[in-house]
């Protein structure tokens, strides 16, 4: 008999933390509660790799991104207060701080440094506020 892997509680917590800022944003988006069921499962594909951001366009910043463009997200959440290190690297860290900055800002926080991420980001550094 084979042993089942167990996801740890640390993993299940943030799975279950996404899930609520998934469904606390659909439901403020007003949709229906199917749609809101089908926002948070494609939100796990996401997170999980299965799947890319549906506004994920080729010139996404994403996990394992390096270089000048990666550096400048990451000054850029600094400026504004995101705890991130500026190194160049999209990592573990960067990835979260991008999603706090999609949550502040009422958009779905799938950790992709999109286009529109970038923008908004951008309009917030110059505004210096994440309420924008």
């Amino acid at each position: 008999m084979t042993e089942t892997a167990r996801i740890p509680a640390e993993m299940l917590d943030r799975l279950a933390s996404d899930a609520f800022a998934v469904l606390n944003w659909a439901r403020r988006m007003g949709m229906p509660k199917a749609v809101q069921i089908e926002e948070t499962v494609k939100a796990f594909e996401v997170a999980l790799g299965y799947r890319q951001p549906p506004d994920c366009e080729d010139g996404a910043l994403k996990p394992g991104d390096n270089g000048e463009e990666v550096t400048a997200l990451q000054s850029e959440l600094s400026e504004l207060g995101i705890g991130v290190t500026v190194n160049g690297a999209y990592d573990d860290e960067t990835r979260v701080a991008v999603e706090q900055f999609q949550t502040a800002l009422g958009m779905v926080p799938h950790g992709f440094a999109t286009k529109l991420t970038r923008e908004r980001l951008s309009e917030c550094v110059r505004c210096n506020k994440t309420d924008h």
